[in-house]
């Protein structure tokens, strides 16, 4: 039996020639649906704007983009705030798949209670497995796989800006260093590799092109950067107190220039070194985002740093991983960092062009299961739909 239903959105933008923009309270931005909502099969007409409220049939979701940790507030209409308390039909739909952690989520929580809307009415989005169908500070929590695959699929079918290397572009005629590391935004894993590239006893970011950003967050962002130096930056921490400078790749402003995957300027970077280092959004969490899928889609070999169940969802997609061209399972612990590290500067680039050879055709495998792949919006809906 199909279960009607629909979507309702605060602050829909009225343009006749735009998709579906609406505006973001909390960030004084706007923001597209189809940017929350990157699925096959998601029923774009089937979104409304709140004067639909009282006159729709069936189950209303009232979407409202939380982008934890650092997006948490939330801001509805009294008259969404209303049909939450009265509707028994109406329910509040919390995206927040961007990132895996929640480190506000009890603000959210408090917030729902202060609107005096029903816990049981809200359901939040979570990119995070470990608590898929649990209730997180009297959230329920619904687990949304490959949004991020979903997301960077659609950039690279749409956008002519984008970085990619078709199998009939494929080559290493260019290639003229052995990895390439992009490390923009700051994270401590990323410190860490940082050190291990860049340790006591060697430096091999001569050996790729590599990017990190922190002293360029100094003036961007200045009260990140010093929680940075006061906590990251320890010995205790795993990361001896060193000076790092910023590494910005040829052409690239460190801040602006390297997003998402939209950027063919990065193109030249993969197609010049044999593969890739990827340093994921979090290290702890299996939650693999753009940053391993723009390696997917340029045809580079990988090895994620962070939690090594990254590498068996890839595998549980369909995607090979590349344990047995790096000679190892994973990379997660410093420890660990820094043995990588030891390893690729104890080969030379003949090493890893054979062994990049020997690997085309997974690397060509990757490549059509990313670009022909789908992700369904009927089955994540159906989970949400059970979870009511």
């Amino acid at each position: 039996m199909q279960i009607e239903y629909n979507f309702i959105l605060d602050n829909i933008l009225d343009h006749p020639y735009d998709p579906i923009w609406f505006t973001h309270p909390a960030r004084d931005s706007k923001v597209g649906v189809e940017y929350l909502f990157p699925f096959d099969n998601f029923p774009i007409n089937s979104v409304y704007h709140t004067g639909w409220l009282d006159r729709l049939k069936g189950i209303k979701f009232i979407i409202y983009w939380a982008q934890l940790p650092r997006y948490w507030e939330i801001v509805l209409s009294e008259q969404c705030i209303s049909s939450l308390q009265n509707d028994p039909d109406c329910y509040l739909l919390i995206h927040s798949v961007h990132e895996a952690r929640f480190d506000n989520i009890d603000k959210v929580s408090d917030q729902i209670y202060k609107f005096k809307i029903p816990f049981n009415k809200v359901i939040m989005l979570t990119s995070d497995i470990e608590i898929d169908g649990k209730i997180k500070n009297n959230l329920k929590q619904v687990w949304v796989d490959n949004y991020w695959e979903a997301l960077c699929r659609k950039h690279h079918k749409t956008f002519t800006n984008t970085s990619i290397v078709h199998p009939d572009q494929y080559t290493l005629k260019h290639v003229d260093r052995k990895f390439l590391s992009l490390n923009r935004n700051l994270k401590r894993h990323r410190l860490q590799w940082m050190y291990a590239m860049r340790n006591e006893n060697f430096d091999i970011t001569p050996q790729g092109h590599v990017s990190f950003h922190l002293p360029a967050w100094q003036d961007s962002m200045p009260d990140h950067y010093q929680h940075v130096m006061n906590n990251w930056r320890k010995p205790e921490a795993g990361i001896p107190d060193q000076n790092f400078e910023t590494m910005t790749l040829d052409s690239l402003n460190p801040l602006t220039d390297i997003t998402i995957s939209n950027s063919n300027a990065l193109t030249e970077f993969y197609q010049r070194s044999y593969f890739s280092v990827v340093t994921e959004s979090d290290d702890k969490l299996p939650f693999v985002t753009e940053k391993t899928f723009k390696t997917i889609a340029c045809m580079h070999p990988f090895m994620i740093v962070g939690n090594k169940k990254m590498h068996e969802q890839l595998r549980n997609k369909g995607y090979h991983t590349f344990e047995e061209y790096f000679e190892r399972d994973g990379v997660e612990t410093q420890e660990e960092m820094i043995e990588f590290c030891e390893w690729i500067n104890s080969k030379d680039m003949e090493f890893f062009q054979k062994k990049t050879e020997k690997v085309l055709d997974k690397l060509t495998d990757n490549f059509y299961n990313y670009i022909s792949g789908s992700v369904d919006w009927n089955n994540i809906v159906r989970k949400v739909i059970g979870s009511l």
